[in-house]
């Protein structure tokens, strides 16, 4: 029996006040198992055992037998009966708290509270509010039966993994097996001990922001006990992480489980309604739920409709922009493939190798995105080569393009259709000799002189193969700037001439080095700031 205040004993006090803090108390505020305690007359020393279910006296007023005083329960003095420990006078005590001062083990008290946490969890939640229990104790309840659980598991993929393992490969390291086995354990307990962790905390919050919560005013340190207590009841909720070694159901299990336990244990550690219980451990689940249903169906569905009903145009604009990206990155795979296959080609590695016109590489309806504007246009080679053709081919005749070459003089950049080739030797160069890193091959932008599609034209795609590394990069209309001098810093670094604004870059007037290009104005087609 100790003071709700300050946890004084208030044990052999003929006073009703506590001698620690004041705070008035009366025997009949405290439950004591039956038969435990020593109501003593205040006169005589007389004792009385309770014998109610609350451990009380029956009646609670009567004429003391030894010197006749009339007395009340409430005016007697509490001591533990003979030969029965302080612990055992509560009567819903935690044997995780009070099972070691009765010469319990630690096994023999985890198994007591657990069976206690399955059985009786309300009883154990009444416990947490009368022990006052500590949470680093709790804690180390919660780490016992998670070392279980990990051990457990561990044994079970052991039992699947290590004779698999021993007939594929005949013989493994130990190290091998061992990794084999807790990897795999430590992946699928993890994610379960951490959502238990935000679980909790998300419960106290609910109790929080729903009511206030009758905190005992332990030494003034009330909140730190509330939440500690609130941590305390998903510590000793714990124990069906057990079924977690169950394959495929086991998680289910756990989750319910935790949450009807925790529910009830929350009830009576923190004395609040059954129905705060339940919202404290089913809000945050109900909003990990919603979440999870929007992402995964209502914004599906929203965009299928907004594709059917709303903006077919804007769903036929985002599949050009789809197209664009793709065409990206089979030019500069195909680039790059063709770059290796010439790595053994003495041709390749001589001065007066030229390299293919990549007109010559692809169909001319590949440097296109709107097959619209393929079949309205012509598009030109841009090449200052007298070998090549008079006449711009057109992409309803591909055999007019007749083997065209590139003039390399100070050569940085020219456009094919839609596409602005920045790094053109990559059709013939070695394998010794890849693309610098960080170095744009190819670039997506739709080109000047023609209709350009308003999706299309709001951003610019480029290629980069280096290191054997095919990638392609999406960036913004309004940030070409930014990007374009970053490129230029790394064009610098692999001593390469700046490019200009290639967006703007006609197919007649390929850019040649120079002077360092001014600074990139703002797009026309970016929106305004």
């Amino acid at each position: 029996m100790n003071c709700k205040a300050c946890n004084y004993s208030l044990w052999n006090l003929p006073g009703r006040a506590c001698p620690e803090c004041g705070l008035a108390y009366r025997p009949s505020e405290f439950a004591f198992t039956r038969g435990s305690v020593a109501f003593k007359c205040p006169h005589c020393a007389q004792g009385y055992a309770g014998t109610s279910r609350q451990g009380h006296l029956e009646p609670t007023a009567f004429h003391c037998l030894k010197c006749g005083h009339e007395l009340a329960m409430d005016q007697m003095i509490l001591v533990p009966a003979a030969g029965v420990a302080e612990a055992m006078t509560t009567p819903q005590s935690n044997p995780w708290e009070r099972g070691q001062l009765l010469g319990m083990g630690p096994f023999g008290r985890w198994y007591r509270t657990a069976r206690m946490a399955l059985n009786s969890p309300g009883k154990l939640g009444r416990a947490l509010w009368q022990d006052s229990g500590s949470a680093r104790r709790a804690a180390n309840f919660a780490m016992w039966t998670w070392m279980a659980v990990f051990a457990l598991s561990a044994l079970v993929f052991a039992i699947f993994t290590i004779p698999v393992s021993l007939i594929s490969a005949r013989s493994l390291q130990f190290h091998v097996l061992l990794k084999r086995v807790l990897s795999p354990t430590l992946a699928s307990l993890l994610p379960m001990l951490t959502a238990a962790v935000l679980v909790a905390v998300a419960a106290h919050i609910v109790l929080l922001v729903t009511g206030s919560l009758p905190i005992r005013r332990e030494l003034r340190r009330s909140h730190f006990a509330a939440a500690g207590r609130t941590l305390s009841v998903f510590a000793y909720a714990s124990v069906p992480a057990l079924a977690l070694i169950v394959p495929f159901l086991g998680w289910p299990i756990f989750f319910i489980s935790l949450l009807v336990i925790a529910g009830m244990m929350l009830q009576t550690a923190h004395r609040v309604s059954g129905l705060r219980a339940a919202a404290s451990v089913l809000a945050p689940i109900t909003l990990v739920t919603l979440v999870v249903a929007t992402f995964t169906i209502g914004l599906p569905m929203l965009e299928a409709y907004r594709a059917t009903f709303v903006a077919p145009a804007q769903t036929a604009n985002s599949n050009q922009m789809m197209i664009a990206r793709e065409r990206t990155a089979f030019i500069v795979n195909s680039l790059d493939t063709m770059r290796l296959s010439n790595a053994d080609n003495p041709a390749a590695e001589g001065d007066g190798a030229q390299p293919l016109h990549p007109a010559k590489l692809f169909a001319p309806g590949t440097f296109v995105i709107n097959p619209a504007d393929a079949n309205g246009a012509p598009i030109g080679l841009a090449t200052d080569n007298t070998n090549a053709p008079a006449a711009s081919p057109s992409p309803a005749n591909p055999s007019s393009i007749q083997n065209p070459t590139l003039d390399q003089s100070e050569l940085i950049a020219f456009r094919i259709g839609d596409f602005v080739f920045t790094y053109p030797p990559i059709s013939v160069a070695p394998k010794s000799k890849p693309v610098p890193q960080g170095v744009w091959v190819v670039v997506f932008c739709p080109n000047p002189d023609r209709l350009i599609d308003p999706e299309l034209a709001g951003a610019v795609i480029v290629g980069i193969a280096d290191s054997g590394r095919i990638a392609t990069h999406t960036f913004p209309i309004d940030r070409w700037p930014l990007v374009l001098a970053a490129q230029n810093r790394v064009r610098a670094q692999h001593g390469l001439a700046p490019l200009p604004d290639i967006t703007l870059l006609r197919e007649s007037e390929p850019a040649r080095a120079g002077p360092t290009p001014p600074p990139v104005p703002a797009h026309p087609l970016a929106p305004a700031p």
